[in-house]
């Protein structure tokens, strides 16, 4: 998801089914009370710890 990669790809890569990946992602949003991915993929250095440069 951090990568902006669609659904089929992640279920592919990880494999499972679409529709479970549809439905952990908006758990996830929802979790982070976010209503897009898009805001998880700008968030994404606020959510974590940036590695040390």
């Amino acid at each position: 998801m951090a990568r902006c990669t669609g659904d089929r790809d992640i279920a592919r890569a990880l494999c499972a089914a679409e529709n479970a990946v549809k439905n952990r992602a908006r758990n996830i949003l929802e979790k982070l009370q976010l209503h897009f991915r898009i805001e998880a993929y700008s968030a994404r250095g606020r959510l974590v710890d940036a590695p040390a440069r």
